[in-house]
């Protein structure tokens, strides 16, 4: 992957992508920029992602903010 904010690591078709900041908001952000970078690239090259297996794990205190995370991959 190139382009991407965040850190990645990748293996066969598998990616996962990671990062870490004091301001939630700025890493909601990013990763979100990130996720829609790799949506239009899916569609580029007519690829899908299952939605139903991406999984996000917050740490921090925080919580409630994972509303904010979004993947439409329409």
């Amino acid at each position: 992957m190139t382009n991407v904010l965040c850190q990645h690591i990748e293996f066969a078709d598998d990616a996962c992508l990671y990062n870490s900041d004091t301001d939630i908001n700025k890493a909601i952000q990013y990763t979100n920029t990130d996720l829609e970078k790799i949506n239009q690239w899916c569609k580029n090259w007519n690829m899908s992602i299952a939605p139903d297996k991406i999984t996000v794990l917050l740490v921090g205190k925080e919580l409630q903010a994972t509303d904010k995370l979004n993947l439409n991959s329409n």
